[in-house]
């Protein structure tokens, strides 16, 4: 057994923010190129134009089940919720 934890060694990567926005044709021809690839990239595309107009994390997304859909928008759960807000959900009219 290791006599010390290896990873307390290891230094994390910087994060950096992103600098811009993509732009709507850009989204748009990411949705298209990947719909032209196969099934399984298309719904990639999706996600990725749900994300974009939603600004949704991807783990947001994934959670999504079909009783989210609603009549008024689509509810959401948070991903990065603060202590005592797990629970926490949001709607997207």
């Amino acid at each position: 057994m290791a006599a010390a934890n290896p990873c307390r060694q290891v230094r994390r990567n910087t994060e950096r923010p992103r600098s811009r926005c993509p732009s709507w044709e850009e989204i748009t021809s990411f949705a298209k190129m990947a719909s032209e690839k196969g099934p399984s990239p298309h719904v990639i595309g999706l996600m990725g134009k749900f994300i974009a107009l939603t600004g949704r994390r991807r783990a947001e997304f994934l959670h999504l089940c079909k009783t989210d859909l609603k009549d008024d928008g689509i509810s959401v759960g948070f991903a990065k919720a603060k202590a005592g807000e797990a629970k926490r959900r949001g709607l997207i009219q």
